[in-house]
């Protein structure tokens, strides 16, 4: 399935270098990157679709 306009899935993971390494081989096409409130990095399926994790800082729901 190829997604034809902007959408992505994002998930949350407790472990950002666990999650990274579980990636391994396939090129980040965005980040990996810190903001005020959370990690995270965008890879591409198969098809060309992004797939996200992300790991929230701690005091930050």
């Amino acid at each position: 399935m190829i997604i034809k306009e902007i959408a992505f899935s994002c998930y949350p993971v407790t472990d950002m270098e666990r999650a990274r390494a579980f990636y391994e081989g396939i090129p980040f096409h965005f980040g990996p990157l810190e903001t005020p409130v959370c990690h995270m990095a965008f890879v591409r399926d198969p098809d060309g679709n992004s797939l996200g994790i992300h790991s929230r800082k701690k005091n930050h729901h």
